[in-house]
């Protein structure tokens, strides 16, 4: 077989070759040098600069009459990016907006602003780029007490109350019964006595813990104490193996609604609720999961009661074995799909069981 070697465009060797052929190649090379040194850079820089594309919130939690400023960046330049916003808990559909990427590839989005009604709710932000296709995510919250470091619950040094503060103030009390709370940049929250809050949020943090990567979760242990929410406790994580996590061992949580949400477009996070051995959870609305990464550790034996006054739709999945499973209060209680309980099932006097 003929060779040659090239030490440049401009200057192509031919070894041991009188080929035609080869030579023509010779000269083509040559005369378009400067195209193919062109095309080879273009090729280049696209594999430095577009990496995987981002969207991110210049603050993890906000306060309503603030606006969220959404950047990213290594989108591919000129692409139209549609943002999509959705509200946890909310049956509303997504909110949109859209943002173009400039030369450099990045954007920019101001156009959110959080109001009244947002407080103690999670947003899931999905960032989709026309041309690339690629996905990007992220969220954020909208609460009154912010985790400002690790430590218990009814310590006023774990929160912070400054409303634009992010954290970085420290509180002067303790969320109570009509506080709206979110745990987050991978602190750990634990109750040393019965606790209660109007709304929770519990953040996979992508930052990690006050802005160090790692991969610590977030978190809130309950113990062996009763924790009494109002409303909802959000549980809510976005890649970048972050952890959102509500666990108890011998305690009671009493909510209205839970709801398990993850996001990932790359390293998988999980939102993972954690009932030990000897725990209850009661629910009087219902339980709610989005997206992928959700996990359910159910102990033996441990208590799920659905105690709801009127019709109540009974969680069944995949991901949620439960033990022992109480249908209390009144109304019909509904479980869709395969509902799968290995201990004992109490249907209490007055509810009509549907499957």
């Amino acid at each position: 077989m003929k060779s040659f070697y090239a030490t440049s465009f401009k200057s192509l060797s031919l070894v041991h070759s009188n080929d035609k052929f080869l030579g023509r190649i010779a000269q083509l090379c040559k005369k378009y040098a400067s195209t193919f040194t062109l095309l080879f850079f273009s090729l280049f820089v696209s594999s430095v600069v577009m990496g995987q594309a981002t969207v991110i919130t210049d603050k993890s939690d906000y306060q309503p009459g603030e606006r969220v400023i959404m950047t990213g960046a290594s989108w591919t330049p000129g692409e139209q990016v549609s943002i999509s916003i959705k509200e946890i808990p909310s049956d509303n559909q997504p909110m949109q907006y859209s943002a173009t990427a400039n030369v450099d590839g990045k954007i920019i989005m101001n156009q959110f602003l959080t109001l009244q009604t947002h407080l103690g709710k999670a947003f899931f932000v999905t960032a989709i780029g026309a041309l690339s296709q690629d996905t990007a995510e992220c969220h954020f919250t909208d609460a009154i007490f912010v985790s400002k470091r690790s430590g218990n619950w009814n310590a006023a040094s774990t929160w912070s109350t400054d409303p634009l503060a992010n954290g970085n103030v420290e509180g002067t009390d303790y969320p109570g019964a009509n506080a709206i709370v979110t745990i987050e940049k991978s602190h750990i929250v634990t109750l040393t006595t019965n606790a209660s809050c109007s709304s929770l949020n519990i953040s996979g943090d992508p930052n990690g813990q006050d802005g160090i990567p790692g991969n610590a979760p977030t978190q809130l242990n309950v113990l062996s104490h009763a924790l009494t929410i109002g409303q909802w406790i959000n549980l809510t994580s976005s890649a970048n193996n972050r952890e959102a996590i509500l666990t108890t061992t011998t305690g009671t949580i009493t909510l209205q609604q839970l709801n398990l949400n993850t996001n990932s477009s790359g390293n998988a996070g999980k939102s993972r609720l954690e009932l030990g051995v000897g725990g209850t959870l009661n629910v009087s609305n219902r339980i709610t999961t989005g997206g992928s990464g959700n996990q359910f550790t159910i102990g033996n034996p441990s208590l799920i009661n659905y105690n709801g006054i009127g019709n109540q739709d009974i969680f069944a999945s995949t991901s949620l074995i439960y033990h022992n499973l109480t249908l209390s209060g009144n109304g019909a209680k509904t479980a869709s799909g395969g509902l799968r309980a290995n201990g004992t099932t109490t249907v209490n006097a007055g509810i009509t069981f549907a499957q």
